[in-house]
């Protein structure tokens, strides 16, 4: 049915190939998911190559709904996106935390009438818990949800996030797996590991792709059959709650390790979100493999907002051993993103974009 590729942010770009069966799996799941109906309509953020606009040209034409093609102009300017919001009133937002991110700070939601808006969906990238319960508190009226998987298979899990919502939790969890989906977590001997241990997570579904666009080699390493299912390696570490609920820890291949020693990255960013004065942080490895490799952390600060670096770094220090501390955080003015507008870490660790 279609070929989407991958930025290439982490290697040669990859071909996912995508069939009518998973398209359509695809499409009836979220409209199930969602109660899509032909009253609803979606604000089409996401560009036709991203995964995410699936759900504008699957699942909304599907229910017989709306979507709303949003014009690159709009999403440089979030007070002119929420008035589009406001005027051609859209019931369901999908899009990378950092269009919310931008919504919530420059567009002006609080003079805003969207009452129509009923759902707003992210995904792609860890939302900060701070961050949601600002938002829950701008649109009290409306359900926000965590909504995860790679393009390889669509959407595969879902976390309606509770109203009740400290914002100091740790994370947000990346919910249950979707209905007809099953989720494994494997060691590195692909053993399925206990409640409560970090592995890679393992995903079947109808949604997934038929396979990567001419990468035999890559076919073979990408699939994994346990008790006669296929499922697809997703490359993300996560782990699973007493709650049942799973939990992204990152990426895989972003693993870092310091001179022998394993440094989480993604709990270093969560503990720097959770100041006040920080809008989107990154953490990442720099000088690998020379007598100067370390961690270094960027981060951007809300409009007018200051930061005592200093403060955060003891913060981390008490926390953290010596070798995952990094030597100084650096206030940019901007991010470097991928086409998708996420945090493209890989330019930020060849030190090319100024700070």
């Amino acid at each position: 049915a279609y070929i989407m590729f991958t930025s290439g942010s982490t290697g040669i770009p990859k071909g996912i190939v995508h069939t009518h069966d998973s398209g359509n799996a695809y499409a009836r799941l979220s409209v199930r998911q969602y109660g899509i109906t032909a009253d609803d309509v979606l604000g089409a953020h996401s560009p036709l190559h991203f995964d995410m606009s699936t759900l504008g040209y699957l699942s909304i034409p599907l229910a017989g709904g709306c979507a709303v093609i949003i014009p690159d102009a709009y999403t440089k300017f979030p007070a002119s996106m929420s008035q589009l919001m406001q005027d051609e009133r859209m019931t369901i937002w999908y899009s990378v935390p950092f269009a919310i991110i931008q919504l919530m700070s420059r567009g002006g939601l609080e003079s805003r009438t969207l009452e129509a808006l009923r759902w707003i969906l992210y995904g792609g990238e860890p939302f900060a818990p701070r961050q949601v319960r600002e938002l829950l508190d701008l649109l009290p009226a409306v359900k926000v949800s965590n909504v995860y998987g790679p393009a390889e298979v669509n959407q595969c899990t879902h976390f309606t996030v509770p109203s009740d919502i400290t914002g100091t939790e740790e994370s947000i969890p990346i919910g249950h797996a979707c209905t007809g989906n099953s989720a494994l977590i494997v060691d590195d001997h692909d053993a399925r590991i206990e409640t409560g241990e970090i592995g890679e997570l393992l995903i079947a579904s109808p949604t997934m792709m038929q396979g990567y666009y001419r990468r035999s080699e890559l076919n073979r390493a990408c699939f994994h059959e346990a008790d006669g299912t296929r499922y697809y390696r997703t490359g993300d570490l996560a782990s699973r709650g007493p709650d049942g609920l799973l939990y992204y820890h990152g990426r895989k291949d972003q693993q870092v390790k310091i001179r022998g020693n394993r440094v989480e990255i993604n709990e270093l960013e969560n503990l720097v979100m959770q100041n006040p004065a920080v809008d989107e942080v990154a953490a990442y490895q720099v000088g690998k493999g020379t007598e100067r490799e370390r961690i270094e952390i960027s981060v951007l600060l809300r409009h007018g907002a200051e930061l005592d670096t200093r403060q955060v770094l003891d913060q981390i220090a008490l926390l953290f051993p010596a070798y995952a501390r990094p030597e100084s955080i650096v206030v940019r003015s901007e991010f470097p993103r991928t086409a998708s507008d996420k945090i493209d870490r890989r330019k930020l660790a060849s030190n090319t974009i100024a700070s």
